[in-house]
């Protein structure tokens, strides 16, 4: 279809010519992806970390976000869920290991408080 042309089934304009400005909502559709990382730093430290962790699936920019974070709390909400192949010490040494294998610049702060340790 040629730009400017309309699409047979809407009577909408289909193509968005060369020289117009993308609509709000195109330019809108990933406003996380577009947050200042300050910003997103913030957020992250509002977060317990299994939740900060978690928003890895949000966008590429946010995948790795986490392991930036100044403070590391792992406490009762971090905990693994029980498994018959692993003690839950195996597994959190585990996930202990693999967070600060991935942890990169300072860390003012490391909280390690868990009742089965």
């Amino acid at each position: 279809m040629a730009a400017g042309t309309e699409h047979p089934s809407s009577g909408r304009n289909w193509a968005r010519r060369r020289d117009s400005k993308p609509s709000l909502e195109e330019e809108d559709q990933d406003r996380i992806s577009c947050l200042p990382l300050d910003l997103i730093e913030m957020i992250l430290r509002r977060l317990p970390l299994w939740e900060a962790v978690r928003t890895s699936v949000l966008s590429r920019r946010w995948r790795y976000a986490w392991t930036t974070l100044m403070e590391i709390v792992l406490d009762e909400s971090c905990a693994p869920s029980p498994s018959q192949y692993k003690s839950v010490t195996d597994r959190l040494v585990k996930i202990i290991d693999n967070i600060l294998s991935l942890h990169r610049g300072p860390m003012e702060k490391f909280v390690l408080s868990h009742g089965q340790l």
